[in-house]
């Protein structure tokens, strides 16, 4: 299950960046950081000029999902946007 609401106005296709705070992560946020930005990627086409930085995803407010927030950097712009996602990590 995914809920994920917001306007983003970033061009581009593919390409992959992950945080500098990987090495920190354990290897399951990693890769949910991994299946986020790729999902995200595929959805919005956004390109590798759009930096995508995933923190990993903490409870939330809603019981049985997790949440991050998700920032988008592309030049000088930038926005974040919370991203809602089962604990099974399923969209």
């Amino acid at each position: 299950m995914l809920a994920f609401c917001c306007t983003w106005n970033f061009p581009g296709s593919d390409g992959r960046e992950f945080p500098s705070v990987r090495a920190s992560r354990s290897r399951s946020a990693i890769r949910a950081a991994e299946e986020i930005e790729k999902y995200l990627r595929h959805l919005y086409a956004f390109g590798p000029e759009v930096k995508l930085t995933i923190p990993e995803p903490k409870e939330s407010e809603v019981a049985g999902l997790l949440v991050t927030t998700v920032e988008l950097v592309s030049g000088e712009s930038h926005d974040t946007a919370k991203m809602y996602l089962s604990k099974d990590g399923k969209f």
